[in-house]
């Protein structure tokens, strides 16, 4: 195996990401992490209308009094 330089850096494929509804996922009680900023919980995603499919993800929920105007990256593509 060997590892192929890049010269520049590529952006990412945009073509395939979709928009998720907060009633398309449950999540848990079960805290996973937690920084200064948000926490991170287990989740499930539901596909599909009767919840036949689920998915385990982690939901990153950001604390409500958080002040991220000093943190904020911003990404060209």
């Amino acid at each position: 195996m060997y590892l192929k330089k890049l010269t520049t850096p590529s952006a990412p494929n945009l073509n395939n990401i979709r928009l998720i509804t907060l009633n398309q996922l449950k999540i848990d009680k079960k805290k996973l992490g937690e920084g200064e900023f948000a926490a991170v919980y287990a989740a499930k995603l539901i596909l599909g209308e009767n919840s036949d499919k689920k998915f385990p993800v982690a939901a990153k929920l950001i604390h409500p009094a958080a002040d991220l105007s000093h943190s904020i990256e911003y990404v060209r593509f």
